[in-house]
Parts: C-alpha cells; sequence; structure tokens
C-alpha cells in the first residue's frame, strides 16, 4: 500500500490512510463500557460521520481552521470524534482530560477557541467557551453519504505538552507530517525484520490518545492491520485481563506500565526471576511483543525480557518531533542502544558537541530538523511558525553510525516514568507564587528527581519554617512523579556563575562534598 503525499494534505487523506484502507477484519474492540463491541472500518466511519452530523450545528458556523478545544478521556469513540471534528473544517486542541475549567479556559482564550468538546459535565458548566457535551448512545448510525457535512477537511491539529507546570507549551502540526510520520513508520524495514508481524494482529490501547505517542502508536498499528482495543480502565490488573481474554500481542506504553505488567508476574508466580514460562502462565502465548516510550531503557526491564519469547521495541520521540527513534532492546552492543532513525520520514539528525560545533557523529545534544516536526508554536503572544531551524532536544546521544545511544538528558531537563520532560525552570516559576521574591532559589534535578535549593542565608529560622511548610504544602497539589524530594536550606547564598545565574550545574555536587554545611528537608522519603 503506497500513499502519494501531494500538496493540500488534510485530515481525510489520513483518514483514508488508516481506517479506510484497514486491511483487518475488525478496527476497534471497545471494552470500555464494560461490555463489548466491535466495529468493522465500515461501521467505524459510518460512526465518524455520525459524529460529524452532531457537531456539524455547532461547529459549520465558524470559518474553516478554527481551533476547537477536545477535552475527553480515551474511549472507542475518540477517533471518531477527532475526525468529525476535522470533517466540520474545524482543528482540533488535544488537552489534557485532566484539566480543570481554568486551565482549559486560558487555552480557549489563548487560541481564541469558541467551542470545546468536554466529556465532563460538571467542568463544562465551567468552562468559558460553549460547552459541547457528546451522548455516544444517543447517536443514530447515518449512512456515510447522507451525513449532512461537506466542505474541506481541516489540515492541522495542535497537541499540548504536559500541564504538570505552570508553562505547558502548546505544538502546532500538519495533517502531512501525521500522515508522513504514520507512513514511515509503518513501512519500516527494521520491524518486518524483528518483529513477528504475521502475529501483530490485536493490540491494547493504553496511551492516551491526545499525546503524540500514543496518537502516534494507534495510526501506525492501524496502517499496519491490527485490532485496537479499548480495555474498560487502566489498572494494571485490568490491562492483564484485557491482554488474557482479548489475545492481545502488542501493547505501546511507557516504562511505569511495562514495570507494572512484569512485577504482576512475580507477584501471580510467587518467583523473582521471569522466564518463558512464568511469563506465559500470567500472559498466555499471544501477547509477543511491545513498544516502551522513552530514550531511557532501564537495566531492569531490558533484563526482564532478556529470554523470553517476546520482542520490546524503543520508541524516542518528542511532543515536537513524534516517533523519530525506533529499535530493539539488546539489538546491539551497548545498553544505551536507543534505535535508529525512523527512515522515509525526512528526519535529519545531528549532535552538538561540547566545542559548540555541529556533527553527524560523535556525542553531544541531539539536534533535529525535518518535514514531521512541528510548523508552528504557540505563546501568550502569537502562533509563530517554525523557520527550519534545529530543535534542540535536551537529550545526550551519541550517533554511531546509524545507532543512536542514549547517554542522559542536559543537566537542565529531568523525566519521569511517565516519559515526559520536565524543565526546572518551569516549575521556578510553579513555585514563585510561594516564595517571595526576596528569597533566592533554584530548582535542579536529581537523578531525574526535582530538588528546591534555597537561600536561608536570608531567612530567621521562623521565616524559614514558614516558607518550607509553605513549599510543602504547594508541593503536595503536584502529581506525585513531579514534585520535588526535598528542600536544600543553605547557610550561605546560593551559588552563581560569572554571569549571575544560579549555578545549577554544581549546586548538588557542592551539597554532597560539605551536607553538614546545609540543612535537610525531606519531602518524599526513600527518593531523596
Amino acid at each position: 500500500m503506497e500513499v502519494l503525499i501531494t500538496a493540500n494534505i488534510t485530515f481525510e487523506h489520513l483518514c483514508k490512510a488508516v481506517i479506510g484502507e484497514f486491511t483487518g477484519e475488525t478496527l476497534v474492540v471497545d471494552r470500555s463500557s464494560g461490555g463489548k463491541k466491535l466495529y468493522s472500518k465500515e461501521q467505524y466511519l459510518e460512526r465518524i460521520n455520525a459524529f460529524a452530523a452532531s457537531l456539524s450545528g455547532k461547529l459549520s458556523k465558524y470559518p474553516h481552521g478554527t481551533w476547537v478545544g477536545f477535552c475527553c478521556k480515551n474511549s472507542a469513540d475518540w477517533i471518531a470524534v477527532l475526525f468529525a471534528v476535522t470533517k466540520c473544517g474545524c482543528a482540533p486542541v488535544l488537552l489534557n482530560s485532566e484539566w480543570s475549567s481554568e486551565q482549559i479556559n486560558a487555552y480557549s482564550k489563548k487560541l481564541s477557541m469558541p467551542v470545546v468538546i468536554d466529556d465532563d459535565a460538571a467542568r463544562a458548566n465551567e468552562l468559558t467557551a460553549e460547552a459541547v457535551l457528546l451522548y455516544p448512545q444517543d447517536l443514530t448510525q447515518t449512512d456515510p453519504a447522507a451525513s449532512g457535512v461537506s466542505g474541506e477537511w481541516a489540515d492541522k491539529l495542535a497537541f499540548v505538552t504536559s500541564g504538570t507546570t505552570s508553562q505547558p507549551k502548546l505544538y502546532i502540526f500538519s495533517a502531512e507530517s501525521l500522515l508522513r510520520e504514520t507512513i514511515s513508520v509503518a513501512e519500516m524495514p527494521l520491524l518486518y525484520e524483528v518483529l513477528p508481524m504475521e502475529r501483530l494482529k490485536r493490540f491494547l490501547q493504553v496511551l492516551p490518545l491526545r499525546h503524540c505517542f500514543g496518537l502516534g502508536t494507534l495510526f501506525i498499528l492501524w496502517r499496519i492491520g491490527a485490532t485496537a482495543v479499548f480495555p474498560e480502565n487502566l489498572g494494571i490488573l485490568t490491562l492483564v485481563q484485557a491482554i488474557r481474554e482479548e489475545d492481545i500481542n502488542c501493547i505501546a506504553s511507557v516504562p511505569a506500565v511495562w514495570k507494572g505488567l512484569m512485577s504482576i508476574v512475580r507477584i501471580k508466580t510467587k518467583t523473582a526471576e521471569i522466564t518463558p514460562e512464568t511469563f506465559s502462565a500470567v500472559y498466555g502465548d499471544t501477547f509477543v511483543t511491545g513498544i516502551c516510550a522513552g530514550a531511557r531503557t532501564e537495566e531492569r526491564l531490558q533484563q526482564d525480557f532478556k529470554g523470553l519469547p517476546f520482542t520490546m521495541m524503543n520508541g524516542w520521540g518528542m511532543t515536537e518531533v513524534g516517533i523519530a527513534l525506533i529499535g530493539p532492546f539488546g539489538a546491539y552492543k551497548n545498553s544505551k542502544y536507543t534505535g535508529e532513525l525512523v527512515p522515509a520520514a525526512a528526519y535529519q539528525m545531528r549532535v552538538l558537541l561540547p566545542d559548540g560545533s555541529i556533527a553527524e557523529q560523535g556525542t553531544g545534544e541531539l539536534l533535529i530538523n525535518g518535514d514531521c516536526l512541528y510548523c508552528e508554536s504557540v505563546t501568550d503572544a502569537a502562533i509563530i511558525p517554525r523557520s527550519g531551524e534545529w530543535f534542540h532536544t535536551g537529550d545526550i546521544f551519541e550517533i554511531d553510525g546509524t545507532h543512536f545511544l542514549f547517554h542522559g538528558r542536559c543537566k537542565s531537563v529531568m523525566i519521569g516514568e511517565s516519559g515526559e520532560n520536565l524543565y526546572p525552570e518551569e516549575l521556578e516559576e510553579q513555585f514563585s507564587s510561594v516564595i517571595p521574591d526576596a528569597v533566592p532559589f533554584c530548582i535542579v534535578g536529581d537523578q531525574e528527581r526535582p530538588v528546591l535549593f534555597l537561600d536561608g542565608s536570608v531567612l530567621q529560622d521562623a521565616d524559614a519554617e514558614t516558607l518550607t511548610g509553605a513549599i510543602r504544602a504547594h508541593n503536595s497539589t503536584l502529581l506525585p512523579s513531579y514534585r520535588l524530594t526535598q528542600i536544600i536550606l543553605t547557610t550561605q547564598p546560593i551559588l552563581r556563575t560569572s554571569k549571575g545565574e544560579p549555578a545549577r550545574f554544581r549546586l548538588m555536587d557542592e551539597f554532597r562534598k560539605a551536607p553538614d554545611a546545609y540543612k535537610q528537608i525531606i519531602l518524599q522519603k526513600g527518593l531523596s
């Protein structure tokens, strides 16, 4: 199957490539409501038309390309609504379904979104934009030719990065870039060399579809011809049950989920070492491959899958760039191996060497460019077109021929088990509402977790106690993976660079040299 990519690519072309040209019998298995519904590609296309007909009364009055918020949890209908919105000519903004009305309203204002599609009735009542609550059970299965929706489909959408810190970032992607990536990965020769493609028939949809990796892997696996199974919920025991009952062959997820799935094997079989026999005892014989998101492949996971009749792939990418590197665990001599560049996707990779030069080989910060990256970014002031410059990933890679080896992250970037970047500078903005301007502070990464250095030299003991208490309280409002592990109170002014900025890269080293010269306040036990 070859898709000719021409000018004026819209989501109609993407819908045709991933659904219209689907080669399997069942496109979707929906277990999300506790029962079980099956949709062929024809039935799912009718469902897209039904949603488009339902939405057209609200959306048809707006100009083509108008931004529409899309704030719904994963479900079998999620993709149908996405394509329905684009069929109505509007561009979806994929918002975090866990966000508050205040966070959604901020984006409504920033992008002048007149409508937000929501699945939370209480939150919808507090939105400044017109809220649309869809009730799928009330939809009529309409004939595709009689959907009542015509006109040009939208050609863009927007992904929003993590909202855990105070500055989520919004990146706009063209339908063409998503289509190009889908085809490039689905036809990547490496997949057919290492994966049991003849057994890749059914996958469990676990990742959030609002995220580029979740949406991207769904499109790719549909393009390959695999059925998407939507679980009732994302509880680890629910996933285990679905894997067994639905003869699941593949899951794409983050390290935390994979570690949870492997821990179930140890618990149920009461053994420390995972063997082919104990793995099959829990998951059966059909669960044969998976994709683990992120550059960091943990040694424990590598060891767990070693020797199993299971092919684990690593997938690296970012919201800004999509899926760019793919490679199987243990396929290269170095345990730091992440993968190989996705061909035909018009990516270019370089490294920024310590001397400031850019090279095709060597070790340094990974730079990326190409047609599959975002086309525009959104700031408080404007929508800014991307000008073709190298994108700095914040990851340190070694490029060795065609192999990419992950050496860690730039010290100003951290990553949690969710696979999302966390920037100390952004987290500092979050805590700036708690810490007075007169008190210098700095957040650094230590073992991929944030630590706050507080300048105690400007505080009296009573003031320090009050302030650290306020920081502790604010810290508890963040998601667990992003909370500070500790506060380190200095007795001297915070160390600074020659430019007068906090010496972020040296603070933990200085603390470890003389810990008695600091007051350490542990906020999360076992993580200091």
